[in-house]
C-alpha cells in the first residue's frame, strides 16, 4: 500500500547527490565564471589556484551531501511532512487534501539510472511547492496515489458518477484505469503540421551570431540574386521550419496518453525527457479549446485543462469525441454551451479610439520629412482595424444550467467554458462610455482562470452577476 511505504521517512536515492551536486554548481554561476576567468587568464597554474578550486570544489560536495542528507519527507496522517535545511532546520506541512497536482519528470539522465523527479503543487501557490530530485518510479506512483486519493475523497463533479472504483496508481507509463487519449506517431504528425513554425522560428534564432558567414557563404557561391531563386530560398527557409516544428512536437508529444483513475486524471508524455502530471477533476477549472485554420480542416483542436498553478494538462490533437468526454468530466456534460450572444458594437469603436490619432501624428510626419516610409505605419494601422473589427464579429458568450462559455477568433478560434461554481469573485465594471451607452463589462474571476465579457447590455450583466451569486451560494458541488 502507498501509506505504508511512505509512512517511514523517505530520502532520496543516493544517486539523487550527484543530481544536488548538478543543482548547487548550476546555482552559483557567479562562481563557475570566476573559475573559468581565472584558468583564461592566469599565466601559469599556481598552487594557490589550484588549490582554490579544489576548496570550493569540496566545498560543493560537502554542502550537496548535507542537503541531500537532510531533505526528508513522509505520509503522517492526512499530511506529506518534508524535513529539509543546511544551516537551519525547515519542516514543511502540507495537507494532502491540499495538494493541487503531483508531476513527475524522467530527464534524459535520470532515465539512464531508472530514476524520476517529482515536483508538488499546492492550492494558492502558482509555482511548484517543492521539488525531490531523484526517487524510484514506485515512491513516486505511491506519492501521486496517496494524494489524488485523498483528493478524490473531497466529492466528485455533477454528472460523472461513472468513475471508477477504487484508488489510481499513476506512474510515468501506466495505463490502469480508463484511457481518454493515447496518440500513435500519425496522429502525432498531424497534430504537428497544422500548427504555426514558432518553434522553427526560435530554432533559427540560434543561428544568428552565425549570419555573417552564412551570408559570405552565399555571396561566395556568386549567385543571382532572381526573383525565382528567391521564391526558392523563401520555400526551402519555410520547409525547414516546418520540420523543425513537427520534429520538436513529436519529441515532446511523443507516447502521449492521458488516463482516468477513480481520483483524477495523469497525462504522460515524451521522447527523451518523459513527463507524467496529474491531477484530481474536481480540480480542473476550466477547459479551453482552440483550433487554428488548419487543425479545424482535420477536425482537431488543442485542447487546455485549467487547473490552480502550473499544472494545466495540455492535449493535443483532439478528436471531437475526446472533447466531449472532457467536456463530461469537468464540466458535467458533454453538450456544448451555446455560445450566440453578442457584445455591443461599440466595444469596435472603443479598441479604435486611437486610430484618428495616429493617422493625424503620420500626416503630420509626413510634411515635416517628406518620406513615402513615414507611411509604413499604416501596416500597423491596418492590423488594428482588422483586428477589433474581428473581435467583435466573433467574440460571443452564452450561460446555460450552470455553466458559461466565452469564444472569440483572430488567427484561432478559442473557447473558453467554465462552471459558475468554480468562481470566486463576478465584478461588474462600468467605464463613462459604458455608463453613456447603458453597457457593462461582466468580470468572472476565479482561483486560476479569468473570464471578462465586454461591452454586454448593463441589465443582461446584473442578470448573470446575480445568477454567478446564486449559484455559489446554493451549489455545493466540489470545485478545488
Amino acid at each position: 500500500m502507498p501509506d505504508d511505504v511512505l509512512s517511514s521517512p523517505q530520502r532520496q536515492s543516493p544517486l539523487g547527490l550527484v543530481f544536488e551536486t548538478i543543482d548547487v554548481v548550476r546555482n552559483f554561476s557567479g562562481f563557475n565564471l570566476a573559475v573559468l576567468a581565472a584558468f583564461v587568464f592566469a599565466r601559469r597554474f599556481s598552487p594557490f589556484l589550484i588549490g582554490a578550486v579544489l576548496v570550493g570544489l569540496i566545498a560543493v560536495v560537502v554542502w550537496s551531501a548535507l542537503s541531500w542528507w537532510k531533505f526528508v519527507f513522509c505520509v503522517e496522517g492526512d499530511q506529506l511532512v518534508v524535513r529539509r535545511g543546511v544551516l537551519s532546520d525547515e519542516r514543511l506541512v502540507i495537507p494532502l487534501g491540499r495538494i493541487q497536482s503531483i508531476s513527475v519528470e524522467q530527464p534524459a539522465l535520470h532515465r539512464l539510472v531508472g530514476l524520476v523527479k517529482v515536483g508538488v503543487e499546492t492550492a494558492g501557490t502558482s509555482a511548484v511547492e517543492f521539488e525531490i530530485d531523484a526517487v524510484s518510479a514506485s515512491v513516486a506512483r505511491s506519492l501521486q496515489q496517496v494524494a489524488e486519493s485523498h483528493g478524490a475523497r473531497l466529492g466528485s463533479v455533477p454528472g460523472s458518477e461513472s468513475q471508477m472504483e477504487g484508488p489510481p496508481s499513476p506512474g510515468l507509463d501506466n495505463d490502469s484505469g480508463e484511457v481518454l487519449v493515447k496518440r500513435s506517431l500519425g496522429e502525432l504528425v498531424a497534430a504537428a503540421v497544422s500548427r504555426l513554425p514558432l518553434a522553427g522560428v526560435v530554432g533559427l534564432g540560434s543561428l544568428a551570431p552565425f549570419m555573417d558567414r552564412i551570408f559570405g557563404r552565399i555571396e561566395s557561391l556568386n549567385l543571382e540574386l532572381s526573383p525565382t531563386l528567391i521564391v526558392v530560398m523563401v520555400v526551402i527557409v519555410g520547409l525547414l521550419l516546418w520540420l523543425v516544428n513537427i520534429t520538436q512536437e513529436v519529441v515532446r508529444n511523443w507516447g502521449l496518453t492521458v488516463v482516468r483513475s477513480g481520483a483524477g486524471l495523469l497525462r504522460s508524455a515524451g521522447m527523451f525527457s518523459r513527463t507524467s502530471r496529474s491531477t484530481t477533476i474536481e480540480r480542473v477549472q476550466a477547459l479551453q479549446t482552440t483550433a487554428n485554420v488548419v487543425e479545424r480542416r482535420l477536425n482537431i483542436r488543442r485542447i487546455v485543462l485549467r487547473t490552480i498553478g502550473s499544472g494545466d494538462l495540455h492535449i493535443s490533437g483532439a478528436t471531437t469525441e475526446e472533447l466531449s468526454r472532457f467536456r463530461e468530466l469537468v464540466l458535467g456534460s458533454s453538450s456544448p454551451i451555446v455560445a450566440d450572444r453578442n457584445v455591443s458594437k461599440w466595444l469596435m469603436y472603443y479598441e479604435l479610439r486611437a486610430v484618428p490619432l495616429v493617422l493625424i501624428a503620420m500626416a503630420a510626419a509626413a510634411v515635416v520629412y517628406r518620406s513615402p516610409l513615414v507611411f509604413v505605419g499604416l501596416v500597423g494601422v491596418v492590423w488594428i482595424v482588422v483586428r477589433a473589427v474581428v473581435r467583435w464579429k466573433y467574440l460571443r458568450w452564452g450561460l446555460d444550467d450552470g455553466r458559461i462559455a466565452v469564444s472569440d477568433s483572430l488567427l484561432s478560434r478559442r473557447r473558453v467554458e467554465q462552471r459558475l461554481v468554480t468562481f470566486q469573485t463576478v465584478t461588474l465594471r462600468r467605464s463613462w462610455l459604458e455608463r453613456r451607452r447603458g453597457l457593462a463589462t461582466l468580470v468572472l474571476a476565479s482561483a486560476e482562470n479569468r473570464l471578462v465579457v465586454p461591452m454586454i447590455d448593463d441589465a443582461e450583466a446584473a442578470q448573470v452577476r446575480d445568477v454567478v451569486v446564486a449559484t455559489l451560494a446554493t451549489d455545493r458541488s466540489p470545485w478545488m
